[in-house]
């Protein structure tokens, strides 16, 4: 799947659906855990040192393989470094979409159909 690249567990995607099929206080619980990593990841936060190690091993070949992935990981034409604005509004669109859709989504819904005209 060029392009993408798919985080979290089954198990963990599983864990979130069925707090919304509980319904009532689980499904508050839900939203109220992913609007913030919304937040962060639509609006911005600041990187750490740690990260700006992680990003450096990780490699410029591999972080900015696809022109998306270069725009977050080096939207000014070089790796970001620590104390720098991180943005990533894709990601911030995938919490969105499984506040609406639900955690099945990447498995049965919208977020599974993006995945598929990726490959």
């Amino acid at each position: 799947m060029k392009g993408l690249i798919t985080g979290g567990s089954r198990p963990t995607v599983e864990a979130g659906a069925d707090m919304l099929r509980r319904g009532g206080d689980a499904v508050d619980a839900a939203v109220a855990v992913v609007e913030p990593a919304i937040r962060l990841a639509r609006e911005w936060y600041i990187l750490a040192a740690g990260q700006e190690y992680l990003i450096g091993l990780v490699g410029e070949a591999i972080l900015c393989y696809t022109p998306g992935s270069a725009a977050i990981f080096a939207p000014d034409g070089r790796l970001l470094r620590a104390g720098e604005r991180f943005r990533n509004p894709a990601l911030a669109d995938t919490f969105e979409r499984l506040a609406v859709e639900g955690w099945e989504s990447p498995y049965t819904g919208a977020l599974a159909a993006a995945r598929w005209r990726l490959d």
